[in-house]
């Protein structure tokens, strides 16, 4: 798949799925170097607030679980497993995915890069079993 925030371009490398192409919107020059996973992934998504420099990027690996990291110095960290799907708040940047039959939503998902201890503290999760199994977040407004 393929995520488009105002300046980026995202996208998985069909031939070489374990890597992440970046592209700068703007002149269709590569952004950065493409992103290279330690397994295939299947879904990728860019957060859209702030400017380049600040840019995140979330994305699902072939064994379901979510990572974040930022798109200038890449350093991914494992948020969640069993993640069925995951996207971006259209302004702002909170992120939410579906994991374990759980919505979950973190308001502040840079903290990561801050402090891993506070990550719980800026978590939310609610049942969300009454969608059944395999649902998928399409939008986040």
């Amino acid at each position: 798949n393929i995520s488009l925030a105002s300046d980026v371009l995202a996208y998985i490398n069909r031939s070489s799925p374990m890597e992440v192409g970046l592209l700068d919107t703007e002149s269709g020059k590569p952004f950065s170097e493409p992103y290279k996973h330690s397994i295939n992934v299947v879904s990728v998504a860019l957060n859209h607030d702030g400017m380049a420099n600040s840019r995140k990027m979330s994305l699902i690996d072939s064994n379901r679980d979510l990572y974040v990291t930022r798109l200038h110095r890449p350093k991914p960290v494992k948020l969640a497993t069993m993640v069925e799907s995951a996207v971006w708040h259209s302004r702002h940047d909170i992120l939410a995915c579906i994991s374990h039959q759980r919505l979950v939503v973190w308001y502040y998902p840079h903290v990561v890069y801050v402090d891993m201890d506070l990550l719980q503290k800026t978590q939310l999760s609610i049942d969300a079993s009454a969608y059944g199994k395999q649902c998928e977040l399409v939008s986040f407004h």
